[in-house]
């Protein structure tokens, strides 16, 4: 980590087909589950929120450029008429197929990238509506990172060559960032993987009254 950056990050080696929980919280009593991500043994990613108890998730494709990313809160489509469980996720298949809410789309594939990718953006509502950590598991990361009434929260997820997940991606003058490296090595058939979770606290702004989740896609597939 660079002295004079505010991006903290830590380095997790993981095994295919086990789920990473990822809390966040300014204390141990505080932590609240907000995703989690998981291997396949293909190199498959899989994501998905962590089981708001009263929220429903919007989801949208979107064509970034330059990495910017604007979302009006009026768009999206809701995953379901009933807030979400376990089930609800995202896949990020190797071959590029992604399956999402029961929407399908297509990016490049994973098993072939050579460089570092953006798979999506995850914008949770109020940690509130996030349930409390009561125990740690085995797989599960905590966060401390400080949750401000009026500075939401984007986690920013990338994909890499496990050789090029250094240094991990950084977001210039954000008040507070830390991330979460993910290395897979013991993938079948498939070069090591890494999977960056860049959580960034972003300038004082109302939170989304959703979870978004918002991924690149192929231009023809818009």
């Amino acid at each position: 980590m660079n002295a004079a950056s505010n991006c903290f990050a830590g380095i997790w080696e993981v095994d295919p087909r086990k789920a990473v929980r990822i809390a966040i919280g300014d204390s141990r009593e505080s932590l609240r589950c907000v995703l989690w991500v998981e291997f396949g043994k293909d190199g498959s990613i899989y994501f998905g929120p962590r089981n708001p108890k009263y929220a429903y998730v919007k989801t949208a494709a979107k064509q970034m450029k330059d990495g910017d990313l604007f979302i009006p809160y009026d768009e999206g489509e809701p995953s379901s008429s009933e807030p979400i469980n376990n089930s609800n996720k995202m896949s990020f298949h190797a071959s590029g197929v992604i399956t999402s809410f029961g929407r399908r789309s297509i990016r490049s594939a994973i098993r072939d990238i050579s460089t570092r990718e953006l798979l999506c953006h995850f914008l949770p509502e109020k940690l509130s509506k996030f349930p409390v950590l009561e125990a740690l598991r085995k797989f599960d990361i905590p966060l401390k990172f400080p949750a401000a009434d009026h500075r939401p929260i984007v986690c920013s997820v990338y994909v890499a060559p496990m050789a090029l997940a250094l240094p991990p991606v950084e977001v210039n003058d954000a008040p507070f960032q830390c991330s979460v490296l993910l290395m897979c090595n013991t993938l079948e058939g498939v070069q090591p993987l890494s999977v960056q979770l860049l959580f960034v606290q972003k300038e004082k702004n109302e939170w989304p009254p959703y979870t978004y989740i918002v991924w690149p896609v192929k231009e023809h597939d818009l």
